[in-house]
């Protein structure tokens, strides 16, 4: 019996020390670490002067895609709170 409990007592230690991630086709939830991840990906423009101007616009592109992932990762999250106080007023 003891050794079923200890076995039981490690693979939930190795469940929770994994986290709990809910993986997205735009990124991924992590609520153990509470951050939410997204990809974003950029091309080089046509209209760009030189490899600079074009690697710029590049990493602007992409950032702009991630943003707009994260926002549709988190539109899609919904936040409960709930208010306790031990040892005062409200509970």
């Amino acid at each position: 019996m003891k050794k079923y409990l200890l076995i039981t007592i490690a693979m939930l230690g190795l469940l929770s020390a994994q986290g709990v991630v809910t993986q997205l086709d735009n990124g991924s939830i992590n609520y153990s670490d509470q951050t939410i991840t997204a990809v974003g990906i950029g091309f080089v423009p046509t209209n760009a002067v030189n490899a600079g101007q074009a690697r710029r616009m590049a990493l602007r592109i992409a950032k702009q895609d991630a943003m707009r992932q994260l926002i549709e990762i988190v539109n899609g999250v919904t936040l409960t709170s709930e208010t306790t106080m031990s040892g005062a007023m409200v509970d």
